[in-house]
């Protein structure tokens, strides 16, 4: 990569970035609540960036620390999407499995653990964790599908829509909380 040849110098990666985001001094600066001769400070070498600033720097424009702090690495940090359209089309996926891993991707992290578990008791995966929120759950599943009886079926069933309604009117209230600053909740 071309930013391999900046070396070890601080100040030249914070004017790489700040260069190659396109911004003044000015504009930089403003975006990390700086001032303008804080940035050239740091990007000449009168003066040395506090690790918070650098931080900041990495978080604030999506690069690495580890290249922003010693210059080893990639500079850049993929951000998810990218990742995922990396992913899609090493794999050649169609547009259903696009869609569908999108989606996946997107489920909090009970939502996916307890898809998995369902993927295991559709196709039978030995190898999956229990999780002790799951017990029943898992017991049932333990079984062999012909060694079930309906009503364990049937009640497996309902567990999992139960807890994925559960998740899913969890996450409704928590962002339509977050979205109205808690006002739902000082109305109870």
């Amino acid at each position: 990569m071309e930013n391999n040849n900046i070396g070890n110098d601080i100040g030249k990666r914070i004017l790489y970035i700040r260069e190659k985001e396109g911004m003044s001094q000015e504009e930089f600066a403003r975006k990390l609540g700086l001032t303008k001769s804080a940035i050239s400070g740091y990007e000449t070498g009168r003066r040395t960036p506090p690790n918070a600033i650098l931080k900041s720097i990495a978080q604030t424009f999506s690069y690495s620390e580890n290249w922003l702090f010693y210059g080893t690495g990639d500079s850049k940090l993929l951000k998810m999407d990218e990742v995922l359209c990396e992913i899609f089309s090493y794999f050649k996926c169609t547009e259903f499995e696009t869609d569908f891993l999108r989606k996946y991707f997107n489920m909090s992290r009970k939502e996916r653990d307890l898809f998995c578990h369902y993927m295991n008791y559709l196709f039978g995966d030995a190898s999956l964790e229990k999780s002790t929120e799951s017990d029943i759950i898992l017991d049932v599943m333990q079984k062999e599908p012909k060694d079930r009886t309906n009503e364990e079926t049937e009640a497996l069933k309902a567990e999992f829509c139960k807890q994925i309604d559960e998740e899913k009117e969890a996450a409704v209230k928590s962002s339509v909380s977050s979205e109205f600053g808690g006002f739902n909740a000082k109305m109870a």
